[in-house]
């Protein structure tokens, strides 16, 4: 196991551990020391000693969103990349039921690295941040701070590149007492770290960098160099890589916690928990009902899934439940007020029943009117 060095934003070496094989960010550095620890750097260095006749190949892990944007419309942006750089570039097919893609990169260490700088940059255009089921995805390192970047639109330009790296990789990159790391973080103002643990089925890890695009680029360029040197660019074939696939997916357990005011819990339950059984297993999610209410008399609810769209869809199903029966309650005692006809049970059902099941369709949900769900409404 690889030895890791604390690095504080300024990228100083602060300490050495033996304990744990990954690379911190130390948060008591102080913010003046590192308000300017991000340059923008505007050439690419062709001046690099690389090593002739050695190609190299790049793996980085990118998300679904961040894979159809480096593609482009028909295909176009991933194109040019190629031809601007004279590389193998291509973007592994997506697998069912999970979240991530490898996009690889093959070529000459300074054309490699000029085309994952191009990548950075595409993917900080017009950038929203996602939320990931698969922890391999999110980000390890902070956002840059306003403090680090006072311009906005330049603050807007930094971005996060996830190279897949085997554990000599991540070896040669830190170096002994950390040494070549600290040296990459203070030639390329870039910040850098590595994942502890190795990524499903794989000894791979993720190696983390962010700044500026070209000062990732050089970063790379220099990374490669390393890789060369220490004749680590080329992996043993015996040793399992990294690839997207659906099997870790049935580890990953999303969860979600609603309040539900505990004079509302019985309606939500249904007769002998008819209802909450119904809509389980409509959104295949798995529904915890809490035992003890909270101080302002709540009872919590916990929905598990394995997958974010099942445990939105369930989220959202019983709340449009509580507002249909809060507003059930609530014309049921203004009809009590003005003297008015109470409504009966049919009626109440043909009201719920058009907003208690939902759908997905992309981002949106839509109410539906269910006919084989009758169980899912509510009534007294």
């Amino acid at each position: 196991m690889s030895s890791s060095v604390e690095i504080g934003l300024s990228g100083n070496a602060t300490g050495v551990s033996n304990n744990t094989d990954s690379i911190h960010i130390n948060s008591n550095t102080d913010p003046s020391q590192f308000s300017h620890s991000y340059n923008e750097v505007n050439d690419i260095n062709n001046d690099s000693n690389n090593i002739q006749g050695n190609n190299i190949t790049f793996h980085v892990l990118v998300s679904l969103k961040e894979a159809a944007k480096v593609i482009g419309p028909q295909g176009n942006t991933i194109e040019t990349i190629r031809k601007e750089n004279d590389i193998k570039i291509g973007i592994s097919p997506r697998e069912k039921s999970c979240s991530d893609r490898l996009l690889n990169v093959s070529g000459p260490p300074r054309q490699v690295a000029n085309s994952l700088g191009q990548v950075l940059r595409v993917l900080t255009t017009d950038y929203e941040p996602e939320e990931h089921v698969f922890k391999h995805l999110r980000f390890m390192l902070p956002p840059a701070s306003k403090e680090e970047i006072e311009d906005p639109e330049k603050w807007k330009q930094i971005g996060n590149l996830r190279l897949i790296c085997t554990n000599p990789q991540i070896s040669s990159v830190i170096g002994q007492q950390g040494v070549k790391i600290k040296k990459l973080i203070d030639s390329h103002t870039v910040k850098l770290v590595a994942s502890k643990h190795f990524l499903p089925d794989s000894k791979d890890r993720v190696l983390e960098i962010q700044g500026f695009p070209t000062s990732v680029a050089n970063c790379i360029d220099e990374i490669a160099e390393l890789f060369i040197q220490d004749d680590v660019h080329v992996p043993p074939k015996t040793l399992p890589r990294y690839y997207p696939h659906s099997k870790h997916t049935k580890e990953i357990q999303v969860s979600q916690t609603l309040a539900i005011p505990k004079e509302f819990v019985g309606a939500l339950l249904g007769v002998g928990g008819n209802r909450i059984a119904n809509l389980r297993k409509f959104t295949k999610t798995k529904i915890v009902i809490g035992q003890d209410p909270t101080e302002n008399g709540d009872r919590i609810f916990t929905v598990w899934g394995n997958d974010q769209k099942s445990v939105k869809l369930a989220q959202t199903m019983l709340l449009k439940n509580l507002e249909v029966e809060k507003k059930r309650r609530d014309e049921h005692e203004a009809s009590l007020r003005d003297g008015s006809s109470i409504p009966t049970d049919s009626s109440i059902n043909s009201t719920t029943t058009a907003t208690t099941t939902t759908a997905t369709q992309g981002d949106s949900i839509h109410t539906l009117i269910p006919d084989n769900e009758p169980s899912i409404v509510f009534s007294d």
